[in-house]
C-alpha cells in the first residue's frame, strides 16, 4: 500500500509542475540531431542494420579528436521517432515516466535502507519536483541525464538485492551489471554507478567487529561491474578511435579551483532560482527551508535507524561534488543546471533523512512547504524554456511561409541555442525543427555555426552592386524575421594606395541577448599583418581586437564582443570596426543592435 501511495503521490507532483511543458515546449538545440536523426534515417530510407551500425560504430568527422558515444540513448529516440515523428509531446511523456520511474526506485531503496517510510517518500517527493530539474526534464535532449540515471538506479535495485543476499546473488549482480553498462552507453554520467555500489555495500554491512574485512569482502562484487565498464570503455575508444569529448573546466592538480568549482554547484543545489525569472523571495526562502532540514538531519546521526542513510546520503552529495566540480552552469540562465541531476537526488536523500527526524505532526507540514517552494520555483525557472520555444515556433511558420517564394537564404539562425533549424551538410535542402521536413523551394542557410560561406556570398553581392533575392536574417532574441540588406560600404579600403581590403563586415545579431556576445563578421585581405578592433560605442565601451597575420586571399574573421548584462534594453547601441596598420587607424560604423535580457 505504501508503494501505491508514494507512487500517486510523485506522479500527482510531477504532473502538477510538467503537464504545461509537454505542450508548451517544442523540438529546441539539439533536439535537431537526437530527433532529427531519426527523420532523416526516415526519409532516406535507411535499413535499420544500418541504423544500428551507425549508433554502434559512428564515423568521425575528418581530423576529429573526440566524439560523444551515447548509442542507447540514440537507439531509444530511434525507436519512438516511428511513434512520435516530430511532435515533442510524445518525448516529453517518456522522458516523465523515465523521471518518476527514478524517483519510485529510490523510494524503494531507501524505505529498504532505513525502514522509515517517511525519509523514503521525502526523498522521492524532493527529488521527483526538485526546481533545478527543468533543464533536465524539459529539453528532450537532455533526457540523456534521465536516462542513464534511470538505468544506474535500476542497477542498483539488484546491486542492493545481491548485497544483502535476496535471491540468486550472482543472477542479480550480472543485471545490475547490465543496467550499469545501459546507463553508461546512456551518457557518461552513468559511470555513478560504481562509487554508489561501493557506498551501499557499506551500507549494507552491519555495524560491528570486523566491518572493514566484512565490507572490503562484499566490495569484491564490485569487480564484475567493474571489468564490464572497462570492457565498455575500451569499446568506445574503439569505435570511435578516441576517448571522446569532454567538458571539464578546471585544473585537477589545484586545490582551488576544486574548491571553487564545488562551491559553484553547491550554491546551484540550495538555490537553484533562475536570475531572470526567479522572484526574489525564493533564493532566501530555499536557503532558510534547506538549511533547516540539514540541520535537522545532522541531529539525526543519534538514531541507529537514520544513521547508515545520513551518512550515505552525506557522502554520496561529496562524491558527486567532486564528479561535477569540473563542469559548469551558468548560475543565473541555468544552461548546464542539467549536470545536478544526480547530485539532487543525493541532497534529496539527505533532506528526506531530515523530514523524517522531525516530530511526526512537523513532518507533513515541512515536507508540504518545501514542496511547494520548489514548485513555484520550478514554474519560474520553466519560463525560459516556453520563451524559447515561442522563438522558435515563430521562426519555423515564418520561415515557411517565406520558403513558399522562391529559395530563401537565412542568416543568424541561433541554432546554439533556441534551436530553430536542423542543417545537414552537403545535403541539398534546408531542414526546419519542427515539422524537419524539406521547404517547399530548397535554400541555403547559415546559422551561427555556418556564417562563412554566408558571408562570402553577401561580399560577391556588394562587389556586384546588387540584393540577394528573398533574403532574411533572424533577429535572435524573439526569433522575427528581417531583411538582410548587402551594405553599400562595402567592399572598401581603408588606405586608397594599399593592398588592405576589407571585402564585407557585418554584425551578425540585430538584437542580441544579454549578457553574451554579439559576433562582428569580416571577409579581409592584406599583405601585411593588421590589428581589427570591434568596439561598443557609448557610455560602457567594451571592445575587442584580434591580431590578422595578413592573407593575400579574402580570409573570414570573426570577433565576439562580450556585451554585459547592464545595457539599456531601450536604447540603440552602435558597434565600430577599427583597422589599424602601424599608425594609420581607419574606423567603420557597422550599425546599432538592440540588446535583450536573456
Amino acid at each position: 500500500m505504501q508503494f501505491v501511495v508514494a507512487a500517486l503521490l510523485i506522479l500527482a507532483i510531477h504532473l502538477a509542475i510538467h503537464v504545461p511543458a509537454w505542450t508548451g515546449v517544442a523540438l529546441l538545440a539539439d533536439d535537431r540531431f537526437s530527433v532529427g536523426m531519426g527523420a532523416f534515417f526516415a526519409q532516406q530510407g535507411t535499413p535499420w542494420t544500418e541504423r544500428l551500425g551507425f549508433l554502434l560504430a559512428p564515423p568521425l568527422a575528418p581530423g576529429a579528436t573526440g566524439g560523444l558515444y551515447r548509442p542507447f540513448s540514440q537507439l531509444l529516440f530511434l525507436l519512438e521517432y516511428p511513434w512520435f515523428g516530430v511532435d515533442a509531446f510524445g518525448y516529453h511523456v517518456v522522458s516523465s515516466l523515465l523521471h518518476c520511474g527514478t524517483g519510485l526506485i529510490w523510494f524503494v531503496l531507501v524505505r529498504r535502507w532505513t525502514g522509515a517510510p517517511a525519509a523514503a517518500l521525502a526523498a522521492a517527493l524532493l527529488f521527483v519536483g526538485w526546481p533545478g530539474h527543468s533543464e533536465a526534464t524539459h529539453w528532450i535532449s537532455a533526457r540523456i541525464n534521465v536516462l542513464a540515471f534511470f538505468f544506474a538506479s535500476c542497477g542498483l535495485l539488484f546491486w542492493d538485492g545481491a548485497i544483502r543476499g535476496a535471491g540468486p546473488r550472482l543472477r542479480r549482480c550480472v543485471t545490475a551489471t547490465a543496467f550499469a553498462i545501459l546507463a553508461l552507453g546512456s551518457k557518461e554520467s552513468g559511470i555513478v554507478f560504481l562509487p554508489f555500489a561501493a557506498l551501499v555495500g557499506a551500507l549494507r554491512t552491519p555495524a560491528g567487529a570486523g566491518w572493514v574485512r566484512r565490507a572490503a569482502r562484499r566490495a569484491l562484487w564490485l569487480l564484475l561491474p567493474t571489468a564490464a565498464t572497462a570492457a565498455w570503455l575500451w569499446l568506445r575508444s574503439r569505435a570511435l578511435q578516441t576517448w571522446g569529448t569532454t567538458s571539464w573546466q578546471i585544473d585537477p592538480f589545484a586545490p582551488a579551483t576544486w574548491l571553487d568549482g564545488m562551491g559553484h554547484w553547491l550554491r546551484l543545489l540550495l538555490a537553484p532560482v533562475h536570475g531572470l525569472y526567479g522572484a526574489a523571495w525564493n533564493a532566501p526562502a530555499l536557503w532558510l527551508l534547506h538549511g533547516g532540514v540539514v540541520l535537522s538531519a545532522l541531529s539525526a546521526w543519534r538514531r541507529r535507524e537514520l544513521r547508515p542513510m545520513l551518512a550515505f546520503g552525506l557522502l554520496a552529495v561529496a562524491v558527486m561534488l567532486v564528479a561535477t566540480a569540473g563542469l559548469r552552469a551558468a548560475e543565473g540562465t541555468h544552461e548546464n543546471i542539467r549536470h545536478s541531476y544526480e547530485l539532487a537526488l543525493c541532497f534529496a536523500l539527505v533532506l528526506g533523512v531530515g523530514i523524517a527526524h522531525l516530530p511526526a505532526r512537523a513532518r507533513g507540514p515541512a515536507l508540504a512547504a518545501l514542496v511547494a517552494v520548489h514548485a513555484i520555483t520550478f514554474v519560474q525557472n520553466r519560463e525560459c524554456w516556453l520563451r524559447a520555444s515561442a522563438v522558435s515556433r515563430r521562426m519555423e511558420q515564418d520561415l515557411h511561409a517565406r520558403a513558399e517564394a522562391g529559395p530563401i537564404r537565412v542568416f543568424d539562425v541561433p541554432a546554439a541555442y533556441e534551436g530553430g533549424v536542423i542543417y545537414l551538410v552537403d545535403y541539398p535542402a534546408v531542414f526546419l525543427s519542427p515539422p524537419f521536413a524539406p521547404v517547399p523551394q530548397p535554400g541555403t542557410i547559415a546559422s551561427t555555426e555556418m556564417w562563412r560561406r554566408s558571408l562570402r556570398e553577401l561580399a560577391a553581392a556588394a562587389a556586384a552592386g546588387h540584393e540577394l533575392d528573398n533574403t532574411v536574417t533572424v533577429a535572435w532574441a524573439d526569433g522575427e524575421l528581417l531583411p538582410e540588406s548587402v551594405s553599400d560600404l562595402w567592399p572598401a579600403r581603408p588606405w586608397p594606395d594599399s593592398d588592405v581590403s576589407i571585402c564585407y563586415a557585418r554584425v551578425g545579431r540585430r538584437r542580441p541577448t544579454i549578457p553574451g556576445p554579439v559576433p562582428v563578421q569580416l571577409l579581409v585581405s592584406s599583405k601585411g599583418p593588421l590589428q581589427i578592433e570591434a568596439r561598443l560605442l557609448g557610455p560602457r565601451e567594451v571592445r575587442v581586437a584580434s591580431e590578422f597575420a595578413g592573407a593575400p586571399q579574402p580570409r573570414p574573421l570573426a570577433l565576439d564582443l562580450e556585451l554585459p548584462g547592464d545595457l539599456d534594453p531601450s536604447a540603440e547601441h552602435h558597434i565600430e570596426l577599427t583597422v589599424r596598420r602601424g599608425g594609420e587607424v581607419r574606423a567603420f560604423d557597422l550599425g546599432a543592435v538592440r540588446v535583450v535580457p536573456r
